[in-house]
């Protein structure tokens, strides 16, 4: 059961409008917030995304990041890399990956499908592109000594039984994910698909989108099964929720 799901902010962006919203916006300049996402059971402790590494130059936007990177983030919630038993990423980005090589004792979960797709790319890929995607520490780190925490998600996959799955649903990138998560009061949706909230609330596709008829479909797929829907970079969240908690079991003090 789930008992407490808190997002914590490990940095923020400015973009061109047409990045969060597809072909609109030319003129404006539009504010991203980085979120890492916590969501505790009374045994596990899982953490959606890890935030950018410290000292990490691989996302130059990154306008705001906090200082000692995501694992900051995480301490400030008084939690240790020690105690984090499941890291889920989405998608593979430097900024979503960053930290992914800290936790000594987490299953790394990573889209099968996106994995594939960084190590055998049916395009020119760039160097400079492949290190944003996964950090060079981090991506040895996986191959190397962490391979045997890797988990490679099925398009639809299981976490934690009856209470966190994935669905692979592409349109960012081909490693991104929807995690539904099964709380008390209802299925939380997380995913990096949703930039602001009228990408999904409109039908907008984000402008950064490999595919923008793939956003489309998981907008829809989202409206069919989640209760409440959180967009991983939705710098309206600081304002909706001041102390980070998204949820809290009825039970928890």
């Amino acid at each position: 059961m789930i008992t407490k799901i808190q997002v914590v902010g490990v940095g923020r962006m400015k973009v061109p409008g047409p990045e969060v919203f597809w072909m609109e916006r030319f003129d404006e300049e539009l504010a991203l917030t980085l979120w890492m996402v916590v969501v505790q059971t009374v045994d596990r402790v899982l953490l959606i995304n890890t935030g950018v590494a410290a000292n990490d130059t691989a996302v130059p936007e990154l306008v705001d990041g906090i200082a000692g990177g995501g694992m900051a983030g995480l301490k400030s919630l008084g939690i240790t890399a020690e105690q984090v038993t499941d890291v889920v990423i989405t998608p593979l980005q430097a900024y979503a990956i960053g930290n992914a090589d800290q936790f000594p004792r987490a299953t790394i979960h990573l889209s099968r499908r996106g994995w594939m797709d960084y190590h055998a790319p049916p395009r020119p890929t760039s160097t400079r592109e492949r290190h944003r995607a996964i950090p060079w520490p981090v991506l040895i780190s996986l191959w190397r000594e962490r391979w045997p925490q890797l988990h490679l998600l099925h398009d639809e996959d299981t976490i934690i039984a009856k209470t966190v799955t994935v669905s692979w649903v592409g349109c960012h990138h081909r490693s991104s994910l929807v995690i539904w998560v099964q709380t008390e009061t209802g299925v939380f949706a997380f995913t990096d698909i949703i930039f602001h909230p009228e990408n999904f609330t409109e039908d907008k596709p984000i402008g950064i989108a490999e595919d923008r008829y793939e956003c489309l479909k998981a907008y829809a797929l989202i409206r069919s099964r989640a209760d409440r829907v959180f967009g991983l970079y939705d710098p309206g969240l600081e304002r909706a929720f001041p102390d980070g908690v998204l949820f809290r079991t009825s039970s928890t003090s």
